[in-house]
């Protein structure tokens, strides 16, 4: 089962929005980044610790068109660090785009619940 998560990555001093998208499949998952001009691509298994993504630490320029994303979790009492290599998309808007359909489909579909549950109670 293919599952998918969104959020606006938090980073310390970044000016730049930073918005990543998240496709878990059973045994890994990928990762699209955008900052609304470029767009970036990682890979990972599953055991690589996306799942526990605490604040983000950041996302640089590695120079060579790849950026890494790293962050830090507590896991069983001990602080650990993950970094990521992100490459270029090939296409860049329309990864883009693919995160920003998915965060206005997201967005629908919680309206559309909250209104429906706030009519319900109304009469």
């Amino acid at each position: 089962m293919t599952r998918h998560t969104c959020l606006k990555l938090e980073i310390p001093d970044a000016t730049d929005l930073i918005f990543l998208k998240r496709t878990r499949f059973q045994a890994h998952f990928e990762l699209s980044i955008t900052d609304s001009l470029n767009a970036w691509l990682c890979n990972a298994s599953g055991e690589q610790g996306f799942q526990q993504l605490g604040p983000v630490d950041g996302f640089t320029d590695l120079a060579d068109g790849c950026n890494r994303l790293s962050w830090t979790f507590e896991k069983e009492g001990s602080e650990l660090e993950w970094r990521l290599k992100c490459r270029p998309a090939i296409d860049s808007k329309k990864l883009t785009v693919g995160i920003f359909d998915f965060l206005m489909d997201a967005n629908i579909r919680l309206s559309v619940r909250f209104f429906c549950n706030v009519c319900w109670l109304k009469f």
